[in-house]
C-alpha cells in the first residue's frame, strides 16, 4: 500500500509552490512579473519634428510581408533557381527601415508643423520608386543587365536623399550586378551570374520598399499630416 500524501489544502504556501515547481515571486501578481512586463514596452514615443526609430528586426519586420511582391509572369520561374539564391558575397543588410539622420535633417526644412514639404518630397519619392521597380521588372526580362544598372542607380540616389537605407542598398547591389561585377564591386561575374544574383534582390527591394512606404505614411498620418 503506497504512503499516505498530504492533501494540498495541508500544505503550507511555500510547500505549494514547491510542489508546483513554481517560483511564487513568478506568479501574476507579484511585483517581479510587472517590472518584467513594463520592460517589454520597447515602443519609443512619437517626438515632434522627428519620427520613432523603425523596428530592427528583420524578421518581425517581413513577416506580414511574408508573400513576395510578384513581378512579371515571364521572370517568374528563373528567379527561383538554387543558382539565383546564391548571393554569399553581399555585404550585410542594414538593420534600420529609415536612417533616422537623414530623415530629421528633410524634416527640419520644414516651414511650419504641416509637413508640407517633407509629405511633398516622400510622395514624389514613392511614386518614383513604383515606375522603377516596373522597368526593372521589364529590363530583366529582357535580360537588359545595363538598364538595370542605369534603374539602380537612379533609385539608389533617391533612396539616400530620404534616408531609405534598405532599399538604397539594395539597389546598390543591383547597380553592381548590372556591371557584371560582384555585389561588393570587387570582382568580375558572368552575365549569367549576374542575371542570377540580381532575381532575388529585385524581390527583395520591394519588400523593403513596402515597408519602408508603410512607416512613412503611418508616421506621418500620426503627425496629423495630409498623406
Amino acid at each position: 500500500m503506497a504512503p499516505a500524501t498530504p492533501s494540498s489544502s495541508n500544505l503550507s504556501p511555500s510547500a505549494k509552490s514547491a510542489k508546483s515547481g513554481s517560483d511564487p515571486s513568478t506568479q501574476p501578481g507579484s511585483s517581479t512579473t510587472g517590472r518584467d512586463a513594463s520592460s517589454l514596452d520597447t515602443k519609443p514615443a512619437v517626438r515632434h519634428k522627428s519620427p520613432p526609430p523603425p523596428p530592427s528586426s528583420t524578421s518581425s519586420i517581413l513577416a506580414p510581408a511574408a508573400k513576395p511582391i510578384t513581378p512579371s509572369k515571364s521572370g517568374e520561374s528563373s528567379r527561383q533557381t538554387p543558382a539565383a539564391t546564391e548571393a554569399n558575397d553581399e555585404p550585410p543588410v542594414p538593420k534600420d527601415i529609415i536612417n533616422m539622420d537623414i530623415f530629421d535633417q528633410i524634416l527640419e526644412l520644414e516651414d511650419g508643423d504641416n509637413y508640407e514639404f517633407s509629405v511633398g518630397m516622400t510622395q514624389q519619392y514613392l511614386d518614383q520608386a513604383e515606375s522603377t521597380f516596373k522597368d526593372m521588372d521589364a529590363a530583366f526580362d529582357k535580360k537588359d543587365l545595363k538598364q538595370l544598372k542605369d534603374l539602380g542607380h537612379f533609385l539608389k540616389g533617391s533612396s539616400s536623399a530620404l534616408g531609405i537605407s534598405k532599399v538604397q542598398h539594395s539597389c546598390e547591389i543591383i547597380y553592381n550586378y548590372g556591371k557584371c561585377r560582384n555585389a561588393t564591386n570587387t570582382k568580375d561575374i558572368t552575365e549569367d551570374v549576374a542575371l542570377n544574383r540580381v532575381a532575388p534582390v529585385i524581390l527583395r527591394v520591394k519588400a523593403e520598399f513596402r515597408e519602408a512606404n508603410e512607416y512613412l505614411r503611418d508616421w506621418f498620418q500620426q503627425q496629423g499630416a495630409n498623406f
